[in-house]
């Protein structure tokens, strides 16, 4: 008669009893029933899988045991199986002590923060040892309590305000779960800066010598992206084969770093200016504006200022005008600080008659912009 060999495994999960969740750090024991002798044992510090391989013909008592939680114990028996298989077994431990979940997120658009430490301070009892926990991948954190004390968490990272919450567990007479969110605070407003906005030559409202325009930068600057290849052409159009690829090269990265780049970096700043807003906090922007030294320095300055009010148009009806009641009621402050020609320095060019440099040469199109410089907030 032949005899078949069978493969048998066992894969225990231990999970918390209270909310269900995966439970590391547990040690589980596999002992014969009949004689009482421990066959293995395994903790997993990283997850709650605990694989063993059984033999035919046993039973078997299976102990899962963690700190601070009451062991549990199942049975399971092997005899009368007489195929291979893979068995499965969840088992779930209880304690008498608290769960503490907090949760870390950044206080300007309550967005989870991930890479914060959190660190857990008995009041109750100063001989007890902080607990200190850092987590680079996500905003989650958990602990463990004694019922009838107070605790302090602190929630810190580099760059960020602290932040704090007390937690009272002497109300609670039995086993619970607590949850706590700590927001820190970190104003990026003036990390997203300087910011430079480019504009078309003589731009906006072509001759005016207004300082004011009805015009927003979104639109002007669309017209100056679609302008890239005439730019191109015009200043490289006389210039020998082995310069000219350096020269194309040089206005593709304009156009789309400067130019474009410099757009989409605008509206970064922005979304996370209405959050700062939102929150309450008055926010005081600086901007200065800039001219080519083609025109004289009365229209130039007057230029600056229009682009800087073109900015502002931008911003205060961008996405709906949501920013415009903010301006409005003096939450958010623009302060225009504009020059002329003055600034620009000497190399560029400023020949009116010569439009290939004094236009669409770069180190012109680079002068004809409006920078953010500085942000400032006031609670």
């Amino acid at each position: 008669m032949e005899i078949t060999k069978i493969d048998l495994d066992l894969n225990t999960l231990t999970f918390d009893k209270l909310t269900g969740r995966p439970l590391k750090k547990a040690t589980v024991i596999l002992i014969d029933q009949d004689t009482g002798e421990e066959l293995v044992r395994f903790r997993n510090d990283h997850g709650n899988e605990h694989k063993f391989p059984l033999v035919a013909d046993r039973n078997y008592f299976i102990i899962a045991q963690r700190e601070n939680y009451f062991p549990d114990t199942i049975k399971l028996s092997t005899i009368g199986l007489d195929q291979s298989e893979s068995i499965l077994k969840k088992m779930y431990l209880s304690t008498d002590k608290m769960l503490l979940d907090v949760f870390t997120f950044t206080k300007i658009g309550k967005l989870p923060l991930d890479g914060a430490t959190v660190t857990l301070i008995d009041m109750s009892d100063q001989s007890v040892r902080e607990i200190s926990e850092q987590n680079l991948l996500t905003n989650e954190f958990n602990f463990m309590l004694d019922r009838g004390k107070l605790y302090k968490v602190l929630g810190k990272k580099e760059g960020y305000s602290d932040s704090e919450e007390i937690i009272d567990t002497r109300p609670y007479d039995k086993s619970g779960l607590i949850t706590k969110e700590l927001y820190l605070d970190k104003f990026v407003l003036q990390d997203l800066l300087p910011i430079s906005l480019f504009f078309d030559n003589d731009m906006p409202d072509v001759a005016s010598k207004s300082t004011l325009t009805k015009t927003k930068y979104g639109d002007l600057v669309d017209k100056y992206i679609i302008r890239k290849s005439e730019y191109k052409d015009r200043f490289t159009r006389p210039l020998p084969t082995n310069k000219k690829e350096e020269a194309l090269s040089n206005y593709e990265n304009f156009f789309e770093g400067d130019i474009k780049g410099g757009y989409d970096k605008f509206k970064l700043f922005v979304n996370n200016l209405l959050h700062e807003l939102e929150a309450g906090n008055k926010v005081e922007l600086v901007l200065k504006g800039f001219a080519s030294p083609r025109a004289d320095s009365k229209y130039n300055l007057a230029l600056g200022q229009r682009r800087v009010n073109s900015v502002k148009n931008e911003m205060i009806f961008y996405d709906n005008a949501e920013l415009k009641k903010y301006f409005l009621t003096g939450q958010l402050v623009l302060t225009d600080i504009s020059f002329g020609k003055e600034l620009a320095p000497p190399e560029v060019p400023a020949d009116v008659k010569d439009e290939r440099n004094s236009i669409y040469n770069i180190l012109a199109a680079k002068e004809r912009r409006v920078e953010i410089l500085r942000a400032s907030r006031n609670n």
